[in-house]
């Protein structure tokens, strides 16, 4: 994959206000455009604000995974849904921003599918970009659900199901279509998928211990938007403030909580929790 690619892909996921629609948008469609050989028109910014002079998040990150080989085929019993398997994989999912932070890295894949979400009501979107034959290339826009690490293989096996109306939310023209799944070869060889950022998540404060242990008193932030940080999705706010000691940013929102919510009821913390991870951080015993 040529270096430039990358960047206008990574150039258009940045800067956008909700990161679990960042390829519902166009990112998805850039990514499947530029590898199926281009598009005809796409507005993409010459550069990225800087995120820290302007007060605004975290840069978004675009996750690639390359494998070998792979095949696909639907799912019993489930219309509209097809089984990924991807082969041959290198262990390793990378992730990047956009210019000026230019973040590069890599993580376990294990890692990463621990850390990345997959709900069922709100999946990751990716471009699968598949090889059919030497110099050909199939495209399609996707959604993945329950992702199974292979350790022998470093392969995945997902779910995936076609990214609904994708081409009336992107707005623009391929010179190749994306391909729809039923339609895809059923095996292929090199691959890569492209996946898209952390979704938003309200931010709760829950109790900690006695006999509410668990209780949510409420929601100190709605649709918080999350960004990748040491392995996992976890708030943005306050961003710079995260990296490395992810507990930092963890206390940030405990005060928050407490200082809403009176220690939940006096209790001994009021922790806050997000949708799909809650970091132990702070314990009765170990503090914070």
């Amino acid at each position: 994959m040529e270096p430039v690619h990358f960047d206008r892909i990574a150039r258009q996921f940045a800067g956008r206000l909700s990161r679990r629609q960042v390829l519902t948008t166009g990112g998805a469609g850039l990514a499947a455009g530029v590898l199926a050989a281009g598009i005809r028109s796409a507005s993409a910014q010459d550069a990225t604000p800087d995120a820290a002079a302007e007060g605004t998040s975290a840069p978004a990150m675009l996750f690639v995974q390359t494998y070998q080989s792979g095949t696909i085929t639907p799912t019993e019993g489930v219309d509209g849904r097809y089984t990924l398997t991807l082969e041959q994989g290198h262990g390793q999912t990378i992730y990047f921003s956009d210019r000026p932070d230019r973040i590069v890295g890599a993580d376990t894949t294990p890692r990463f599918l621990e850390g990345m979400p997959f709900p069922s009501d709100n999946p990751p979107n990716a471009a699968l970009v598949v090889e059919t034959a030497p110099g050909e290339t199939d495209v399609a826009v996707v959604e993945l659900f329950n992702p199974l690490y292979d350790p022998v293989t470093q392969g995945v096996t997902y779910e995936v199901e076609v990214l609904a109306n994708w081409q009336a939310e992107l707005g623009m023209e391929f010179t190749e279509a994306p391909t729809d799944l039923a339609a895809l070869a059923p095996s292929f060889g090199s691959t890569q998928l492209f996946i898209d950022d952390c979704p938003n998540s309200d931010i709760s404060c829950v109790s900690d211990e006695g006999g509410e242990r668990g209780k949510t008193w409420g929601v100190i932030s709605a649709n918080a938007e999350m960004c990748w940080n040491y392995s996992l999705c976890q708030p943005c706010e306050p961003y710079g403030h995260t990296y490395p000691d992810y507990c930092a940013g963890y206390k940030y929102w405990l005060q928050k909580c407490n200082a809403a919510f009176d220690k939940c009821g006096g209790y001994w913390f009021c922790l806050p929790k997000w949708d799909w991870f809650q970091p132990e951080c702070c314990s009765p015993t170990g503090g914070c």
